[in-house]
Formats: C-alpha cells, structure tokens, sequence
C-alpha cells in the first residue's frame, strides 16, 4: 500500500465515521423538534427555525458525501453499488440545488436574486418528498432491519475500507 493510499484511507474512514455522524445527531434534532411541536413544547416557527438550522446541516453533510465518494470511491469495491444508489437519491431530491442555491449563498446564484423563505421552504419540502419523517427514515432509520440507510451505508463504506486498511489510525 502506498503512502498516499493509506493517507487516504485514513481520511476517509474518519470523514465517514463524522458525516454517519452529523445525520444522525441532525435526524434526532428533527425527530425531537417534531415531537415538541406535538407536545407543544415549541411553537411551529420554532420548529421552522430548527428545521432550517439542521436541514442546512444535513444537505452539506450529504453535499460532502458526495465530494467524498468522487475523491475516495476507489477505496471501495462492495460498497460502490450503495453508495451510489445514495448519492443518485440525493441528487434526485434536490440536495445540490439546496446547497448551492440556499445553504451556501444569500442570493440565487443563477438569477441574484434574494432567496425568498417561500422559495427556501418550497425546496425544502421536495428534498423530503413531503415526508420529514420518512425522509429522517431514509438518513438514519434506527430500525436494523432497514439497511440501505444513508448512514449505514456510509458505515459500510468505512468498515471495507478499515478491512483493506487495518492498521489505519482512527480518530474519530
């Protein structure tokens, strides 16, 4: 194994193990806001605040998935067919778009225009396909029945590169 190699594996296998990370600390959020508007812990403009915090969150975790894969899929072989099934599924829900048009930028970097919060909301709501719930499911079911989670799919990702690369240094 080269030098650059195992640099790489080690990066990736710390990267993984943060973004598994960042959805499921950001699905709890959502689930825990969700529950507090039931019980009326918060109001819905609380839970408007919240969601946008942490969806922000979310989309540039999975934004850097896919950075990731594209630099440091070679590292996989069994976890190619997931993987991409994740990112093709993210890109579907309008993840990119989110990112570049919302999260990363005041204005629309197509028009200039303000991002206007129907708009922010509107693209929201498509990424979770009407279904907050479900689209927290998708990210990070606790479920271990359901295995082609976004998160445990990054986890395997990260346990085929540790099997090729055991003697990497874990720091996360």
């Amino acid at each position: 194994m080269s030098e650059t190699e195992a640099r790489d594996a080690e990066f990736a296998i710390n990267q993984l193990k943060e973004l598994a990370d960042n959805l499921q600390t950001a699905c709890f959020v959502l689930s825990e806001a969700f529950d507090a508007v039931q019980e009326k812990k918060i109001d819905l403009m609380g839970f408007v605040g919240i969601n946008r915090m942490t969806m922000s969150w979310i989309v540039l975790s999975l934004f850097k998935v896919d950075e990731l894969w594209r630099k440091y899929g070679r590292l996989a072989k069994s976890s190619k067919e997931g993987m991409k099934a994740v990112l093709k599924e993210s890109r579907e829900r309008g993840v990119p778009e989110f990112r570049n048009k919302v999260v990363a930028h005041l204005l629309d970097q197509d028009t200039k225009d303000p991002v206007e919060p129907e708009r922010l909301q509107t693209m929201m709501v498509a990424i979770w396909r009407n279904d907050v719930q479900q689209f927290a499911r998708w990210l990070a079911n606790p479920d271990p029945a359901h295995v082609d989670t976004v998160v445990r799919t990054l986890m395997s990702f990260r346990a085929e590169i540790l099997m090729r690369h055991p003697s990497t240094r874990i720091y996360i």
